[in-house]
């Protein structure tokens, strides 16, 4: 029986060899598209492994050559996170494409959580992004609160410790003045923080051309979004980019201590992954589902 081709590879690159797992369909299925995932941030990174892995091959066995990498200074990838920015990044995932695609068919971005912030500054400069689409699971809207968020694992830690009363006010200032800060075993650099905390998807437009797949846990049935989620999307639509948001009762996978599944995540995805390759098929529409 034909099956998909999975292929692990270590992609050259001006800012050290990338790490690359290469998910490519069964020989008997022509390729509709490429997928590049963009990976989560820190430990998010690490606690969604299992799950990527899952999504990445059930696309390929519908069809889509699919990468998964880790970014410079992460995981596998060569460097390390305190000699990485934002551009580096960027570049990461422009060789990634590079490497990837050999016919002009359509993309798309996966993003989870602080990737999703990757692949939206991307796609906003691609100096031709007709054919570019998102798929964004749980993005970070805003840059300052997730650091603030990050910043308060070394103060937990702090607290059963050595209880030095640092706060978040002179973790910031140590971060500035040291041009780096370790938080839970992460050696955070100033370069990089400070591109996070500019980070505001709802000043962000998207090229006309591009048509999103909007995926965000809700901790129970009818519970809305946040208010930067919703502003963020209601700018898309406004900006007239094709737009299916789809709200998912179900655990953080990212951040729990406990394996979880994310099937809600993985069965929608699936679901409109066909429309993107439909340019006038996505309806500017919000339903729930339960995990």
């Amino acid at each position: 029986m034909d099956r998909l081709q999975i292929s692990p590879h270590f992609l050259s690159t001006p800012a050290g060899h990338l790490y690359a797992v290469h998910y490519v369909p069964p020989s008997a299925i022509s390729t509709k598209g490429y997928i590049v995932h963009i990976p989560a941030f820190a430990e998010e990174m690490n606690k969604s492994r299992h799950i990527i892995s899952k999504q990445a091959r059930l696309m390929a066995e519908q069809g889509w050559q699919v990468v998964v990498f880790d970014l410079s200074g992460t995981g596998d990838s060569e460097g390390l996170l305190v000699d990485v920015d934002w551009p580096t990044w960027l570049n990461n995932i422009q060789a990634v494409m590079d490497w990837l695609m050999t016919e002009p068919l359509p993309v798309v971005l996966w993003g989870l959580r602080l990737g999703a912030c990757l692949a939206v500054d991307y796609l906003n400069r691609l100096p031709s992004p007709e054919n570019t689409h998102l798929l964004l699971w749980q993005p970070i809207i805003k840059g300052q609160p997730f650091l603030q968020q990050f910043l308060r694992m070394r103060l937990a830690a702090d607290l059963l410790d050595k209880q030095t009363g640092e706060t978040v006010k002179l973790l910031r200032e140590q971060l500035v003045k040291e041009g780096s800060l370790e938080v839970a075993g992460y050696l955070l650099p100033n370069q990089l923080t400070s591109a996070i905390d500019q980070i505001d998807l709802t000043q962000q437009l998207l090229p006309l051309t591009a048509q999103v797949v909007w995926l965000e846990m809700i901790r129970e049935t009818g519970a809305s979004l946040s208010l930067p989620s919703q502003k963020t999307i209601a700018a898309w639509q406004q900006n007239h980019n094709k737009l299916h948001q789809t709200n998912i009762v179900t655990d953080p996978f990212w951040s729990t201590q406990e394996l979880t599944t994310g099937d809600g995540f993985i069965e929608q995805t699936l679901h409109y992954l066909p429309q993107l390759l439909i340019k006038s098929a996505l309806k500017q529409s919000v339903v729930s589902m339960e995990s």
